[in-house]
Order: C-alpha cells, then sequence, then structure tokens
C-alpha cells in the first residue's frame, strides 16, 4: 500500500447499537472523499463497518478519572470552585456537582492514533468524533484546510472559542493538523498519574474541561494555526454539510441519575442536603421523568419532574436515601459516609 499524505480520523466507542449505527453513517459518507480513513476505537466493531475501513486501532484501556479528582482539583486550588463540573442553581444555593470524565483515555487514544499515523508516514489529517457525520457538500473544506496544511505555514485548522465561563478553548470534537506538529505540541497526560500531578495540573488547567487543557497545550503556536470558526458555525446550522453532535452522554438516564440526583453538604454551614435537578439538553428524548425519592424506607418525593425542574429538602446524616427514575434507573446513598458526600460536590449558600 502506498504511503497516503492525507487521511480521515474517526474517534468511536459504539458500545451499543445507535453509536454503530453513527458510525456506519459517518464512514459509509467518508469514503465517498475517497481518503484513507483510520478509526480508533474502545471496542469491535461491525464487521461490515471494517470493510470500509482501511486502519483500524482498538484500544481497550478504559482510565476513568472518578468524582473523587474534581475534588482533588477544587482542594489543590485552594477551593476556589473555579472548577469543571455541573453548575446550577436551587433555592438560595448554588450546586457545584462534580462529575467523573474519560480525559486520560481521549489524551491517550489522541497520541496514539497520531503515533500511527506518523508511524505510516501520513503527514496531515482530518480528526473527528463518530457522532458527527459529513456529507459531500462539505469535502471541498476538508480538502482545502489539508491542502493548506501540507503547503503553507500553518499547521493546524480548528475552531478557537471560548467558554460561557470566559476561558480559551479549541472544540475537539474536529480538527485538521499536522501530524508532527501535533506530536510535537500535544503533551496532556496520558496517564492517570500524569492528571494527578500538581505541575500538570497548573500547567494545563486540568480542573477545567477538556477543551480548556487542549487549548493550553498549542497556546504558544497559535500563530501557526487557523481559526476556522467561520466553516464550524456553517456546519453547525446547516445539515446539509454535517450532521453533528448526535450523542450526548447528557440524554443518558443513567448520567442523570449519578450526576444531578444526589447528597451534597453545604460548604460553609455544613447542612446536608438531598438535590435533584432534572436537567436536559435540546436532542434529550425523555425530558419528563418519573422520580421516587425515600429516606429509610419513607417515601419523600413520588411524582412527576418537568425539564429544568429542582427540588431539594435536608436529610439526617446518619440516613440512608434511595432513588429511583421511572422506575428502573435506581441508587442509593449512604449519608453517614461523609467523605462520599462529599466526593459528589458541594452546596453554597447565596446568602453567605
Amino acid at each position: 500500500m502506498s504511503v497516503p499524505e492525507n487521511a480521515i480520523v474517526i474517534n468511536t466507542y459504539p458500545n451499543n447499537p445507535e453509536k454503530m449505527d453513527m458510525l456506519d453513517r459517518g464512514v459509509s459518507s467518508f469514503k465517498k472523499l475517497g481518503l484513507p480513513i483510520v478509526v480508533i476505537s474502545g471496542c469491535d466493531i461491525d464487521s461490515h463497518i471494517v470493510k470500509n475501513i482501511d486502519y483500524l486501532i482498538i484500544n481497550r484501556e478504559k482510565f476513568v478519572l472518578p468524582k473523587q479528582y474534581m475534588r482533588w482539583c477544587n482542594t489543590m486550588r485552594n477551593n476556589n470552585n473555579d472548577i469543571c463540573c455541573s453548575y446550577f442553581h436551587v433555592a438560595h444555593k448554588e450546586v457545584f456537582s462534580y462529575n467523573s470524565n474519560f480525559n486520560v483515555t481521549i489524551a491517550r487514544n489522541m497520541k496514539l492514533v497520531f503515533s500511527f499515523l506518523k508511524s505510516i508516514g501520513v503527514e496531515s489529517a482530518f480528526y473527528t468524533e463518530y457522532d458527527n457525520i459529513f456529507h459531500e457538500p462539505s469535502f471541498d473544506v476538508i480538502r482545502e484546510n489539508l491542502r493548506l496544511l501540507n503547503e503553507a505555514s500553518i499547521k493546524m485548522a480548528c475552531t478557537w472559542g471560548t467558554m460561557e465561563t470566559g476561558q480559551n478553548m479549541i472544540f475537539t470534537c474536529m480538527f485538521f493538523t499536522n501530524v508532527d506538529f501535533f506530536l510535537k505540541h500535544f503533551e496532556l497526560p496520558t496517564s492517570t498519574d500524569g492528571w494527578y500531578d500538581l505541575n500538570n495540573l497548573i500547567k494545563y488547567d486540568l480542573h477545567r474541561s477538556y477543551e480548556e487543557s487542549f487549548y493550553k497545550s498549542f497556546e504558544h503556536v497559535r500563530d501557526q494555526t487557523k481559526n476556522i470558526i467561520d466553516e464550524y458555525r456553517q456546519w453547525i446550522y446547516d445539515d446539509r454539510f454535517v450532521t453533528m453532535n448526535l450523542s450526548s452522554r447528557y440524554d443518558s438516564m443513567s448520567w442523570r441519575l449519578e450526576s444531578n440526583f444526589n447528597v451534597y453538604e453545604d460548604m460553609w454551614t455544613k447542612e446536608i442536603n438531598f438535590v435533584a435537578y432534572n436537567m436536559c439538553s435540546l436532542s434529550t428524548p425523555n425530558k419528563d421523568i418519573h422520580v421516587l425519592v425515600e429516606e429509610n424506607g419513607v417515601v419523600r418525593i413520588n411524582k412527576i419532574m418537568n425539564d429544568s425542574h429542582w427540588w431539594q429538602f435536608p436529610v439526617r446524616n446518619d440516613s440512608v436515601v434511595k432513588v429511583t427514575l421511572d422506575g428502573k434507573y435506581t441508587k442509593t446513598i449512604d449519608v453517614s459516609d461523609i467523605e462520599s458526600i462529599r466526593d459528589n460536590g458541594f452546596t453554597q449558600s447565596d446568602n453567605i
């Protein structure tokens, strides 16, 4: 096989039929572009999809940074609450809800796939995630940006932006890059120990979102990049070019249960409260859910909860709280385990 100058990279973890179908659609569309397709996956892929892939990398390593990681980050940063977590208001309280994440795995897979591209001689690549389906009208933009990377001083074409909090970031769901340039400047840790390293925490803002940490790797070479924000906006708002973000973890009932139905300690008053918040995205299919909350076997809540509604009430510090959503998603919270409660996050009264 001759060495390809450019390639398409798809990062995926198709662990259910819906995600497998998204990958199938994406691969089938990219075949029309005529570039080699490299897929890196965390699990096996259906054989009929593999036939359309030029290179397949399966990395079953799954490194999870637990909720305790964000608690550690906040402690290391003197509890200034500048952390990436679910944040919302209930009554007169701010709620900071810690979440687990796969940032180590994402960084590890990026390093792995671009190292592979270098090993086979690929010069530049377009990287995307599996839930973005690119259609033929987008192909001219893809070809032009890959040509630019190979012929000009520009070595990365990506979308620079800012978070709602004002921090700079790079959208990591898609970008173009010269392979050598990426490997030279991408320095995010690829091990769990690396994410717990205080120097890395400070240097790469590991307490923030992955997109913000990714930005820190390339901030000093921004003059060698091109901002494709205009193309990105066009792709977001026009499905003729790209069908984007078909998968969202925020739509998962298990994620909503784990992240937004919890017991928290107030940072200042030390009051213990159960807090429920039905946070939904625009794509969430089942926005209204039935919620059953029991404390020591006594029913506290048993009714339908609407989109974006919240409830909160104090609970005993020696009680057991059981939460059930839609009759089948269940978890039990031992309130007496105060360290576990603190791992959930915390509340902060507005009037303190």
